[in-house]
């Protein structure tokens, strides 16, 4: 699979792929990055997409060591703190 070289202050664009392969291409790029000492974040829209990318890159791709961050649940201008938990 050829995938772009991510460069700092680059940008590059795919086609959103469909089903599962969202999650493949991202091991991919991930086991890339890794073998040359690199790290990978992705960041998603929604944290249902973050937990089920987590799960599915960590099916595609078992070496690879995946952390979730998950959301604050507070909006950027609200005017309470998130839950200390």
């Amino acid at each position: 699979m050829h995938l772009p070289s991510l460069l700092a202050g680059k940008r590059f664009s795919l086609p959103k792929p469909q089903g599962s392969s969202d999650a493949l291409l991202i091991a991919h790029l991930a086991n890339r990055e890794k073998s040359v000492g690199q790290r990978l974040a992705v960041i998603t829209e929604q944290a249902q997409d973050a937990q089920r990318l987590l799960e599915e890159i960590q099916f595609f791709s078992p070496s690879l060591h995946c952390v979730l961050f998950p959301d604050w649940e507070t909006l950027p201008y609200d005017s309470f703190s998130p839950h200390q938990d």
